[in-house]
């Protein structure tokens, strides 16, 4: 009996859905944070930097909570474990969108970091398992209903601002919904059981093995790029371009439906070019987009260099897992583990020097400085060598 045929074929499908649907109401919960970032911003009187620090503070407790929800996972299993952190994701977001003052805005924050990013990792361990007893390559898809998610909640987003629902009320009726869709999705996806761990070898913590950090590092500007872009591109096209509310909101949107649709489609793509094509050609449409947001001469145009950007990130992240995963000499678990942690880094690290770049110059030089990322992208994986094994399988 193979892992695929563990569970019959009803009980596969409805896993698949919760999983897919969990995916989407983090994507949904992000994108509407995503959009309501002007709004919060013009409304608490918050400044680039204040934003920046806030956003910071939201990675740097992300990240000290990664370790911490492995062990419960272990200890308590997946689906407890993220029935808790997901629906609490949604309740953060919802009330930081809400955030009455400045104080509030970063306890709410904090919060966010508290249960967000370990939520991520919640998710994806549902995901992982699916994919196990599957016996299937699966993980793009959910990461695509991931990028679905993030539209939906752009576009939710954008509408109540249009609206003028933009001071919460709005997020907390779609704080509900997403609610009762993040307790359907964690009960009915397959469980990983708690299990007994063997006692850890070696430092708890370390830096990842030479072979690995240029792909850590990839993941690190590919990851900042897609940061900065979330949360500075509804920003940038309401105080640069002079967007209207709902034309700012849409930069994230386009954004989001250029990598869920390329995402779908990414299998394909990548057996078809290779690893080294993809993204090496990712990093300069990267690297075009950002160029074509600084030098447009009006939001709209603006706005669809966002999805130029996308087309040219949506992919790179996927490859990278992958041949993190099957680096010489390199544990699976220890690859993909340094790979997340530089993607972390690289989501935060991303919005946070945006914001002070802004601070000191303009939002348009800021953008600037990552076009000149997506360059050293594409410089830094036409440079390396690349193992067909590492392209992601369909």
């Amino acid at each position: 009996m193979t892992a695929s045929t563990i569970f019959d074929g009803a009980r596969m499908r409805r896993a698949r859905v919760a999983v897919s649907l969990a995916f989407f109401a983090f994507g949904t919960q992000l994108g509407l944070w995503f959009a309501h970032i002007p709004e919060v911003a013009r409304r608490l009187a918050l400044e680039p930097a204040q934003l920046g620090l806030g956003i910071l503070g939201m990675g740097l407790i992300g990240l000290v909570m990664q370790p911490v929800t492995g062990l419960a996972i272990a200890r308590i299993g997946s689906r407890h474990t993220t029935v808790v952190l997901l629906s609490a994701f949604v309740i953060a977001v919802t009330l930081l969108i809400g955030a009455p003052s400045q104080p509030l805005f970063f306890v709410f924050a904090a919060l966010f970091g508290l249960v967000g990013m370990p939520a991520n990792v919640g998710i994806n361990t549902l995901a992982a398992e699916f994919e196990h007893r599957h016996g299937r390559a699966v993980m793009s898809s959910f990461h695509g209903f991931f990028s679905v998610g993030g539209l939906v909640g752009s576009l939710f987003g954008g509408a109540l601002i249009a609206a003028d629902h933009g001071d919460g009320r709005g997020a907390f009726v779609v704080g509900i919904a997403m609610l009762f869709v993040s307790l359907w999705a964690t009960a009915n996806a397959l469980e990983v059981a708690p299990e007994r761990r063997e006692p850890r070898q070696g430092p708890r913590f370390a830096m990842p093995p030479v072979a690995i950090l240029g792909i850590c590092l990839l993941a690190f500007c590919t990851a900042l790029i897609e940061g900065s872009v979330g949360d500075w591109s509804a920003l940038y096209l309401d105080t640069i371009k002079h967007a209207d509310p709902a034309l700012a909101a849409s930069g994230y949107t386009l954004f989001s439906v250029a990598m869920a649709v390329m995402r779908f489609a990414g299998g394909s793509i990548v057996e078809r070019i290779g690893p080294r094509t993809l993204i090496a050609g990712g990093g300069s449409l990267m690297a075009t987009g950002m160029l074509i947001v600084v030098l447009s001469p009006s939001a709209l145009i603006g706005a669809f260099g966002f999805v130029v950007v996308a087309i040219g990130a949506s992919n790179i992240v996927p490859i990278l897992t992958s041949a993190a995963a099957r680096t010489p000499g390199v544990a699976p678990s220890l690859g993909v583990a340094a790979l997340t942690t530089f993607m972390t880094l690289g989501m935060f690290a991303g919005p946070l020097a945006i914001g002070f770049i802004a601070q000191a110059w303009d939002l348009g030089i800021a953008f600037g400085f990552l076009a000149a990322i997506g360059v050293l992208v594409a410089v830094g994986a036409a440079s390396r060598r690349w193992d067909r094994a590492a392209t992601p399988e369909t």
